[in-house]
């Protein structure tokens, strides 16, 4: 196997990969919302972390950069939160939300043999 066809095989399972993690921090997300109560919230900002950190691992190996970067910086903001140093307050909560929606729009992009743009500014 060439090295272009390695890439392209990669990008299949990365594309696949990323869009069953924007479903789980979609989901993660909506039931932060409805569940108030203290043990699922704090279960559910880990999930949200482990789903950004394997997105972000993936985008590495699949060189994909602006989704690397954006997963690294909400690894970096969830540590944060757990860490106490910030709440995921609606302003937080709704930049996640952001966060998904370029992941979403990234993958379409994607399946279409276009490179994402950067989503740097969602959390800046």
């Amino acid at each position: 196997m060439d090295m272009p066809e390695l890439r392209e095989r990669l990008m299949v399972v990365f594309i696949e990969e990323l869009h069953e993690c924007v479903g789980d921090m979609d989901r993660h997300l909506q039931s932060l919302l409805q569940n108030p109560e203290p043990q699922v919230r704090e279960m559910l900002k880990n999930e949200l972390y482990r789903a950004a950190h394997k997105m972000k691992g993936a985008a590495n190996a699949a060189q994909v950069p602006p989704i690397e970067r954006l997963c690294r910086q909400m690894q970096d903001i969830l540590i944060s939160v757990r860490d106490g140093q910030r709440t995921m307050d609606d302003g937080l909560h709704s930049q996640f939300v952001d966060a998904v929606t370029f992941l979403r729009a990234s993958e379409a992009l994607l399946r279409n043999g276009h490179a994402p743009t950067s989503g740097d500014s969602i959390f800046g």
